[in-house]
């Protein structure tokens, strides 16, 4: 780990000498097209989607996997359950969505679960998830055992699975997506198209989607507003934000947004002098990847004895933040967690916090600008664009900037679409000089480098992965999932251990996941 502190006086940041590590991480490799690659990796429109299908295959057997396992748990039909997970969707043009999906796909997904497939076969049934040539089929779920040891006649059942479906597709005329056979653009699906159209609003550039007077500070909460940053209390008049030096004491106007403004009847000085002025001031800042963002799944979307009605309630701010909670981050936590507890459980603690409480000057000075699969191109390219930093009106900045895994986290076989050292390198010390041009003196960055995969594989590989937390009412049905398996399928090795990973009954899963 390397720290860079900013002089007193502005001048050239010196060059830094970056380790890079290359490793063998977790992470989910996104795909440039629709919606989950929006939610999921949406910093730079890959030219490469995944081979096996990206988010779109991963997403798939999620889904098809929860409603398998909710259905056995309730002892109800797959149908109904499917029916279920539409009308617990908090809106109804995403639940007449929702059943458009169904009614396309749900035929074919209910007619393999009663013919015992796996969700896996289901979603390369499907079209969702894909084989590359010449490599065994990639597989989350164990096999049916007359497959185990069989990869021939796994493939063969496979794409016989997958003409039947082709032709009762083409005898019916339905179309998915871009045609038959081709994998759906679920961004064209209504109640989707929405959730689509105000991801893209903000995703491109990382600003808040709703800034009236254009200081990239809001007052909407989701959509890159004030979960993300600090509140902007004068929304029409950009000189009033969160960080800002006050230009005359805020005697009358809360310029900085930290709620002091105003003046001592007593002294004649205003509060903002006779208590902040002297005091060290920081802002915080992230600039960096999910974990940055603190990237979470409320694990009742995993665990159908949790899930219910109550499980989605607050769906759409949860996607409208792209499944982040940076209000709950390392770097930027503010808010009680308690307010979420259908979806987050444990204690907040953060860097700002620390400072707030140790000096409530800095109320609402923090900035998260981290996203999903950020890499360090994109960190120098958009990324670090789109932090609000003036450096000659705003109190000095602590920043954490930090690209723990992307760039050599990929679905593909081999180091092809790995990030180049020399590129990595280039592209960081690139960002530190654009830092350098913004940032007042006085501010810090401390560079966090990139993540070894050994250490994650050692302390992960045996614990339960949330896709994994399934349920059973048969003592011998193996259903777990663990990390391992998911490193194996991330890393392009294809097929994936097949023997009993654990046998469970009605196993309440392990959640300690990397954040």
């Amino acid at each position: 780990m390397w720290v860079a502190t900013r002089p007193p006086r502005v001048g050239s940041l010196s060059l830094l000498c970056l380790a890079v590590l290359l490793c063998t991480p977790l992470a989910i490799s996104s795909e440039p097209a629709g919606l989950f690659a929006r939610l999921f990796g949406a910093t730079e429109v890959t030219a490469v989607a995944d081979d096996t299908g990206g988010s779109n295959c991963g997403a798939c057997s999620i889904l098809v996997g929860v409603v398998e396992q909710l259905a056995e748990y309730h002892n109800a039909s797959v149908d109904a359950y499917m029916e279920n997970l539409c009308m617990w969707i908090p809106s109804e043009a995403a639940q007449a969505g929702c059943r458009l999906l169904i009614s396309t796909y749900g035929p074919e997904i209910i007619a393999a679960l009663e013919n015992k497939e796996t969700p896996d076969i289901v979603c390369h049934t499907l079209g969702l998830c894909k084989t590359p040539s010449g490599t065994p089929m990639c597989h989350v779920f164990p096999l049916p055992s007359r497959f185990q040891g069989d990869p021939i006649g796994l493939s063969r059942h496979v794409e016989h699975r997958r003409r039947q479906y082709l032709n009762r597709q083409q005898q019916s005329g339905a179309v998915t997506g871009g045609g038959v056979g081709k994998t759906p653009a679920w961004c064209k699906w209504p109640g989707i198209e929405e959730i689509c159209n105000i991801i893209d609003a903000w995703t491109g550039d990382h600003l808040p989607v709703e800034d009236r007077d254009g200081d990239r500070f809001s007052t909407f909460p989701s959509a890159r507003g004030t979960a993300w940053r600090g509140k902007d209390c004068d929304d029409a008049n950009k000189n009033i934000y969160p960080g800002r030096r006050t230009p005359d004491g805020d005697a009358n106007t809360d310029s900085n947004c930290n709620g002091i403004y105003g003046v001592d009847a007593t002294t004649g000085k205003s509060y903002e002098d006779l208590w902040c002025n002297g005091t060290q001031r920081y802002g915080t800042a992230v600039l960096g990847d999910s974990i940055g963002a603190h990237f979470h799944i409320p694990r009742a979307w995993m665990n159908v004895t949790e899930m219910d009605e109550e499980s989605f309630s607050n769906l759409f701010y949860i996607l409208t933040n792209e499944m982040d909670w940076p209000e709950l981050s390392t770097a930027t936590g503010h808010s009680n967690a308690t307010k979420w507890p259908e979806e987050v459980h444990g204690p907040m603690d953060s860097l700002y916090q620390r400072l707030f409480t140790q000096n409530h000057c800095n109320h609402r000075d923090y900035q998260n600008v981290a996203v999903n699969g950020a890499r360090a191109t994109a960190m120098n390219s958009t990324i670090v664009r789109s932090l609000a930093r003036r450096q000659d009106a705003d109190q000095p900045l602590l920043i954490m900037l930090e690209l723990v895994g992307n760039d050599v986290c990929s679905g593909h076989p081999g180091t092809s679409h790995m990030t180049p050292p020399e590129v990595y390198h280039d592209a960081q010390l690139a960002t530190l000089r654009y830092l350098d041009t913004i940032l007042p003196a006085g501010s810090h960055i401390l560079l966090v480098g990139l993540v070894d995969g050994r250490f994650l594989y050692d302390h992960m590989h045996a614990r339960i992965h949330p896709l994994g937390g399934c349920v059973t009412t048969s003592p011998t049905q193996m259903c777990t999932v663990t990390w391992s398996v998911l490193a194996s399928r991330r890393a392009g090795a294809g097929s994936i251990p097949t023997g009993p990973l654990v046998t469970l009954q009605r196993h309440t899963p392990n959640f300690s996941t990397p954040s």
